[in-house]
């Protein structure tokens, strides 16, 4: 009985992967349909060469750092579980707003650092901490 454990495992793991394979293409699929119906439905008109062109570097950063931030995510999930993940997430968040703050980054209002929110950034990095253990 044991002795084609193996071999049934190695069956099971190839068919899992081919849904998975499948599923992925099926997902593309259907974002390629929803942006159609999206362009149908609202009309939208693509923008001209002229303001692509005049769009500034910084406006293109967000769809590249969006994606590998979800490629991150799903890299880091399955070794550092959830809580981690997103404890992590939300410390990284804290220090980049107190950083983008400081120096009125995107035209923000400038709000210097100061000690309570280098204890707050700290309290968010402890729990990381503990919540790590």
């Amino acid at each position: 009985m044991w002795h084609n454990l193996g071999s049934r495992s190695a069956t099971i793991s190839d068919y899992v992967s081919s849904l998975e394979t499948a599923s992925s293409r099926e997902d593309f699929k259907n974002a390629v349909k929803g942006i159609k119906a999206q362009l149908v439905v609202l009309r939208e008109q693509l923008p001209s060469w002229k303001l692509v062109a005049a769009t500034p570097w910084w406006a293109w950063s967000g769809g590249i750092l969006g994606g590998v931030f979800i490629l991150l995510v799903i890299l880091l999930l399955p070794p550092l579980g959830a809580a981690t993940l997103l404890a992590l997430v939300v410390a990284g968040q804290m220090s980049a707003a107190v950083i983008m703050d400081h120096f009125g980054a995107f035209g923000l209002a400038q709000h210097p650092v100061s000690i309570s929110r280098l204890a707050g950034v700290a309290l968010v990095i402890a729990g990381v901490v503990l919540i790590r253990e």
